[in-house]
């Protein structure tokens, strides 16, 4: 619903397209202000956008509905369940719908008509989704029993922040309960889909598995020898790793010091169990000093290595004499500056004249009494 003003300048909206190009994400719910002159699609943003307007905003009454795509891709195809038998929508109505021309990218929702509702694409290293109404909130409020507004908003905001298992190319494999190597592989092209898996030894065995309606395909193999498995398929890489039952770690599961005990002995240390507690750790001068029950020593070794030294005057060299020159200065004038704050001057011919005057008065006074 942004709409040009102004109020975020060229150099802002450059700023958020270089950030989706370079792996961030997008997510854009269109309104009328998306068919105006202020569209976002005038902006710099028209570079990341998956679909650019197509006309004025049309008011009429639809339900959502999921495309063949959105059937088989991880974002929305948990929601097919919800969508009802034969793909008949159970899901309340919105009333406008803005028309769009798609150029890039998967329509997962439909609009009326089979326009596209919902858009994901990729955009340079970075992600974009656009939203053809701005009615979603008639889901969240219950219109009409409302929608799975909930899981296709958190769904579509973990793709765009690349969640493995929402990726609609996507090839996985682990090993099951059973020991059997599980692969699946994903894809919203049906049809056969090659894999291949290279053992530990180096040898390379090639795979077909088929690529069911809902965009997943399975294949569970047995039989494998222990070891590590990589898988490829076009351009997808996925890797298991199949445990030997007979190894070491599985045969011997009781914990024991006595296999790291020469080495313990040789190197001065102790070895403490911690279902007896978290030891305390000491700080030691030598590596055998600090032992003790439940004490853990940590030799304090001192070690360290000075690559370079260099040496630099704290104060440039004449700062010094004027430091100097201006202590002997302050000096100065505090010694000649009176307690009164101002310098002290010799008497004038006016002020003599008038200590004379007080004093013959002074004399008189005292020839009357």
């Amino acid at each position: 619903r942004y709409r040009l003003r102004g109020v975020l300048q060229p150099g802002h909206l450059d700023a958020i397209r270089d950030y989706v190009l370079a792996g961030g994400s997008l997510f854009v719910a269109s309104g009328p202000e998306f068919a105006g002159p202020g569209s976002l699609a005038n902006s710099p943003l028209r570079e990341l956008l998956p679909a650019l307007p197509a006309g004025t905003p049309r008011m009429i009454a639809f339900r959502p509905r999921l495309t063949p795509l959105g059937r088989r891709h991880p974002v929305t195809r948990p929601l097919a369940e919800a969508e009802g038998m034969e793909g008949a929508p159970r899901w309340g109505h919105w009333y406008r719908y803005l028309p769009v021309r798609q150029h890039r990218g998967v329509a997962v929702l439909a609009g009326p008509g089979g326009a596209p509702l919902l858009v994901l694409a990729d955009a340079g290293k970075g992600r974009v989704a656009m939203l053809q109404s701005d009615q979603f909130w008639l889901w969240a409020r219950g219109v009409e029993g409302g929608g799975p507004y909930v899981p296709l908003l958190r769904r579509s905001l973990h793709w765009l922040m690349r969640e493995p298992d929402l990726e609609a190319e996507r090839l996985k494999a682990h090993i099951d309960a059973n020991g059997r190597l599980v692969i699946t592989r994903g894809s919203l092209k049906p049809g056969p889909v090659t894999v291949t898996i290279t053992a530990a030894d180096g040898k390379s065995i090639r795979k077909e598995l088929v690529v069911d309606p809902t965009g997943e395909g399975r294949l569970v193999m047995t039989g494998l020898a222990p070891g590590r498995y990589r898988l490829r398929s076009d351009g997808l890489q996925a890797l298991a790793v199949l445990p030997d039952p007979d190894a070491r770690e599985f045969a011997e599961v009781v914990p024991t010091a006595d296999h790291l005990m020469p080495l313990v002995q040789a190197s001065g240390g102790t070895v403490h169990r911690l279902a007896a507690g978290i030891p305390r750790l000491v700080s030691a001068s030598s590596p055998g000093a600090g032992r003790g029950q439940g004490i853990l020593a940590i030799p304090r070794r001192d070690a360290r290595l000075i690559t370079a030294s260099r040496m630099r005057p704290l104060l440039p060299l004449w700062v010094l004499p004027l430091a100097a020159l201006l202590s002997l200065i302050g000096a100065w004038w505090l010694e000649r500056a009176p307690v009164g704050g101002r310098p002290s001057h010799a008497a004038g011919p006016g002020q003599g004249r008038s200590a004379n005057r007080s004093g013959r008065g002074g004399a008189a006074a005292a020839r009357g009494r």
